[in-house]
């Protein structure tokens, strides 16, 4: 895993702490993870090579840019496209030893970003298309360029990459299918249960009141989704009034008028979005089916500044 430093740090630790070197270094045969701040808040205000915040945190660039959803656009877009410089850096480091030939490249991302759409920034609050849409790249000599209408998950990356290697990998237990060969939907979950922002005396009577426990569980095809929150309406509800009254949160949902709409989102209830091609209680049944089947994972304990920076980041 390269990127040594900053918010690396902690995200390396949730994954056991792998090696930490840089693509200039690492030896081949290889797995080479980069990651880049690009997508997130403040978008174009990272040191890049620690990770590092440069001038403000997500939530003072938040809270700055709450009216000015022009201009985070053009952050973000700024962002990104540094990200991309330094995946074409990389891409002219393998050429320059030689690698190019035998290294299959993906280039991809975890989520959206809402730059203002339904009052929201960043991309916790709801799944909608701006969030949940992603493109995913391909790149070895032996494949063509082009570009691939249709869905490829997530959780296909993994069998892909295995088939594409020359030696058999057990990748455990997946859902992930090759190449998103004959996929038609794409599952998509988010349990959120806490709101760090939130004043103490308000932590308090949510723990009164069960805590905070809000799951977004959508499912799409190429041409839309439907998405269910599911949680206490009255939790949700007071979470959200708090949220309104506070920065940037409710600054930023005021200023687009989108105080109802935003709210509808927000708590207990049913959305659909573009076209797809199944109603709301196939969707609903799907979902159903794939939480009922066998799952696997394990948990880690996080530090506190680890806590608070996946927190800034969107991912609590």
């Amino acid at each position: 895993m390269g990127s040594e430093g900053g918010m690396n740090d902690g995200i390396a630790d949730i994954f056991g702490a792998p090696e930490r070197t840089t693509i200039e270094e690492t030896k081949p045969p290889f797995v080479h993870v980069v990651r880049r701040p690009g997508g997130h808040a403040p978008y174009n205000g990272f040191e890049w090579e620690q990770y590092e915040y440069a001038n403000e945190t997500a939530a003072a660039y938040f809270d700055r840019i709450s009216t000015q959803p022009e201009q985070a656009r053009t952050d973000y877009e700024r962002g990104v496209e540094r990200s991309f410089e330094e995946f074409q850096r990389v891409l002219g480091v393998l050429k320059e030893r030689g690698l190019s030939e035998d290294t299959l490249v993906v280039y991809t991302s975890d989520h959206g970003e809402f730059l203002g759409e339904y009052g929201f920034f960043g991309h916790t609050h709801a799944a909608t298309p701006e969030v949940v849409y992603v493109p995913t790249t391909f790149i070895h000599p032996e494949l063509e360029p082009g570009h691939v209408d249709g869905l490829f998950h997530h959780v296909d990356l993994v069998p892909t990459v295995a088939d594409a290697m020359a030696h058999d990998v057990n990748i455990g237990q997946t859902d992930g299918v090759i190449d998103g060969a004959g996929r038609e939907t794409g599952y998509n979950h988010l349990r959120h249960i806490r709101y760090g922002t939130l004043a103490e005396p308000v932590e308090r009577l949510l723990q009164l009141t069960g805590g905070f426990e809000r799951t977004i569980q959508s499912l799409w095809d190429a041409n839309g989704g439907h998405v269910f929150v599911d949680g206490s309406q009255v939790t949700a509800s007071l979470i959200y009034l708090v949220l309104l009254l506070q920065k940037p949160f409710g600054k930023q949902v005021r200023y687009a008028n989108r105080v109802l709409e935003s709210y509808k989102m927000f708590t207990p209830g049913h959305a659909s979005y573009g076209l797809p091609g199944f109603d709301r209680s196939e969707a609903r049944s799907q979902i159903d089916s794939i939480l009922e089947g066998e799952t696997a994972g394990s948990e880690h304990d996080i530090d506190a500044a680890t806590a608070e920076h996946l927190e800034e980041m969107g991912y609590l």
